[in-house]
């Protein structure tokens, strides 16, 4: 539980507790741009990029925005970590990469340097739904078969798919995350489905308990992640400000095989860099090249910490994780 986490050239990358992560944070001259395709109703108002790979750009919740938009490792979206490679920290909490400790990790968003996935489509299906499809790019700026040298490629057999759908009831507070993951190449792969960055303010966190109808202060700094995982193992992780003001969290994950990925979730409080993050981790799973995976997941948004946790329980009640 205390093992090092890999990172890239920034923040840290998504992690699970033991240990691969994902995507991360790139020193960026200027914010990247909310511009995107939206959904929205009397409480919430959701943006995907068509710049950025169909990532969600914009969450806000009765006005006030969730996402962080500093580079492309940050945002609300997916992202997957294969064949890992350890990474080192720097005492500022970015991170050097070896080249000769090479990683897979395709990035819906973009890459490292900035260069953004290339976007198939994104496409509002109705006043509920927004749907998008992007071939990722390698997120680690290191050489790698069929990479560029100088950073991220395409990845040609590789395909994100997010579908983001606000669901009826709950006081319009929850929105339904699909996605659909075709690996790039065969291995050992786990996916985060989603790594969610906020703004800095986001940066008290708590784990709830779905089926027990409980509540746990959670503690983390730094480029150490702090990992929960629910007693009934059905439950989920939130964030608020220091004031227990708007809160955002994310509730359960469910894998097409079977697996229930929202049993580990992690927080981040990355204060030097005035960003937050939580996320859910699958399983490690042996995938062959193209192997469809389908992922689901939910984000759910409230005025405090328990009403978030109350939402969470009625999902739960409703037959929903």
């Amino acid at each position: 539980m205390n093992q090092t986490h890999p990172y890239c050239l920034a923040l840290p990358l998504a992690s699970c507790a033991t240990l691969a992560v994902f995507s991360t944070c790139m020193p960026a001259s200027a914010d990247l741009s909310r511009a995107g395709t939206s959904i929205s109703n009397a409480n919430l108002s959701i943006t995907q990029s068509s710049t950025w790979g169909g990532a969600v750009v914009s969450y806000k919740y009765k006005g006030s925005e969730f996402i962080d938009v500093h580079d492309a490792g940050r945002l609300l979206q997916c992202s997957s970590y294969a064949n890992a490679g350890w990474s080192t920290f720097t005492s500022d909490g970015y991170i050097f990469k070896p080249s000769n400790r090479p990683t897979i990790n395709p990035n819906q968003a973009g890459d490292a340097l900035g260069n953004p996935s290339s976007v198939f489509y994104v496409t509002q299906v109705n006043s509920t739904t927004l749907t998008s499809k992007c071939k990722p790019r390698e997120w680690f700026t290191h050489s790698w078969p069929g990479l560029d040298a100088q950073g991220g490629a395409y990845f040609d057999t590789g395909r994100f798919i997010h579908t983001v759908t606000i669901i009826p009831g709950y006081s319009g507070n929850v929105t339904r995350m699909d996605f659909q993951l075709n690996p790039p190449v065969g291995g050992a792969w786990r996916t985060e489905v989603p790594a969610l960055y906020m703004l800095g303010t986001y940066n008290h966190f708590y784990g709830v308990d779905a089926q027990n109808n409980t509540i746990t202060g959670l503690t983390t700094s730094g480029i150490n992640a702090t990992a929960y995982t629910p007693a009934s193992k059905i439950g989920g992780i939130l964030a608020t400000t220091t004031s227990n003001g708007k809160t955002i969290g994310i509730y359960g994950a469910q894998e097409s095989q079977g697996g229930d990925a929202g049993t580990r979730f992690v927080c981040y409080n990355f204060a030097a860099s005035s960003s937050a993050k939580i996320g859910t981790e699958t399983t490690i799973r042996t995938l062959t090249a193209g192997q469809v995976q389908l992922y689901s997941t939910y984000i759910v948004s409230g005025d405090n910490p328990t009403a978030v946790k109350n939402t969470m329980v009625s999902l739960y009640n409703a037959g929903l994780r």
